[in-house]
């Protein structure tokens, strides 16, 4: 029997989408604290916002991250 990458990644999306909220915050939060250019943003970004937000935080680019939070940051100094 063989390595199928049709089943594993099955199996990954079975795994993520049993992930709770709790979990998904955790891994952004871990993120967020460990990256200088998105800790000074953490206010903004770890807000809960729903949906799969937390997903992006963990996943996205650092730069769109902090482009994102810069935007929200203006907005709500005006």
């Amino acid at each position: 029997m063989g390595f199928n990458v049709d089943q594993a990644n099955a199996a990954k999306q079975r795994r993520n989408e049993l992930m709770t909220a709790t979990d998904r915050y955790a891994k952004a939060h871990q993120r967020v604290h460990r990256s200088p250019r998105l800790r000074k943003y953490a206010s903004i970004i770890l807000a809960d916002l729903g949906g799969r937000h937390w997903e992006w935080v963990t996943y996205a680019r650092v730069k769109e991250i902090e482009a994102w939070a810069q935007k929200i940051k203006e907005d709500s100094d005006e």
